[in-house]
């Protein structure tokens, strides 16, 4: 056999194995199917922290449950002690601020949660959402401009701020001993003085001064 011909599996020992055909990548999917035989799947990306795969549904329960399926990944934000109105006894309390996700919502009304998008939780009841890389991108930047603010100004300048303040022993507050101090050297305004209640009444009517009422007679 010269080298250029072609080995068919005919020309092979039964022995030798065949080199199998190379297959399609598989790719993950998740399915619904409903009791009237009707299915629906979709993409189940690698990165989801849940496969929405459901059996069984009845019927007119599969619009439903599609819109409500959400692709998933939580990202950590940062943990800080914050004050809240809906906390009354006016502490402060542990709160997660710039908490991150990555969602798809494949069914959704508008198309832009249709694909992926990033959704940040600057604090309790407030987002952004449908974020673009692009967007992300951006607001990264603004982030680090930021914290570079509080590094490079904002820290300096409270240090050097509390550093000029004046010490808590040089300042007199009413409940500092310095003032406590001077309070208790005070002389009471009835020391050494009669009050009011100390003082003698006098009798006006034996010092003639008591008012009379004069009639005076129309002539």
């Amino acid at each position: 056999m010269s080298p250029a011909a072609q080995a068919t599996p005919g020309d092979l020992p039964a022995s030798a194995p065949i080199a199998d055909l190379p297959s399609p990548a598989s790719v993950p999917e998740w399915m619904v199917t409903t009791t009237d035989g009707h299915s629906e799947s979709g993409y189940l990306p690698p990165w989801a922290t849940s496969d929405p795969s459901e059996r069984d549904l009845l019927p007119h329960q599969l619009s439903t449950y599609l819109a409500d399926i959400t692709h998933a990944r939580e990202f950590p934000g940062q943990t800080v002690l914050a004050y809240s109105p809906t906390h009354r006894d006016d502490q402060p309390v542990p709160a997660e601020i710039l908490h991150t996700s990555i969602v798809c919502t494949p069914y959704a009304p508008e198309p832009e949660p249709r694909i992926p998008v990033a959704t940040i939780q600057l604090a309790d009841e407030t987002w952004l959402t449908d974020l673009d890389p692009d967007d992300l991108s951006r607001i990264a930047t603004q982030l680090r401009t930021q914290a570079d603010l509080l590094q490079n100004k904002v820290l300096p300048a409270l240090v050097q701020a509390r550093a000029d303040w004046p010490s808590p022993h040089t300042i007199d507050t009413p409940d500092s001993p310095k003032s406590a101090d001077r309070a208790d050297s005070r002389t009471p305004l009835t020391a050494g003085h009669p009050t009011r209640e100390d003082r003698p009444t006098t009798d006006t009517a034996a010092l003639g001064c008591a008012r009379t009422t004069r009639t005076v007679d129309a002539q």
